[in-house]
């Protein structure tokens, strides 16, 4: 979490952890990191923005194989 505290919603001028944007990061024993990101409104003009931030921020830590971005349940 405390990496994506540098993905700014460019709207809010705010990272998407204080905004509550980003609700859950798992990694598994592969790899494998799955990032749930709930975005402030479903048609959001700047999601591929604030996914590509988040993915640039957490796919090169060593042992990362593969970045997942998933919306809320």
């Amino acid at each position: 979490m405390g990496l994506l505290r540098g993905v700014i919603d460019p709207e809010l001028g705010s990272d998407i952890v204080d905004l509550g944007m980003a609700r859950q990061v798992t990694v598994s024993d592969q790899g494998e990191v799955n990032i749930t990101i709930a975005l402030t409104t479903s048609g959001c003009p700047l999601r591929a923005q604030i996914q590509r931030d988040a993915r640039a921020r957490v796919i090169d830590l060593p042992g990362v194989t593969r970045v997942r971005l998933l919306g809320p349940n």
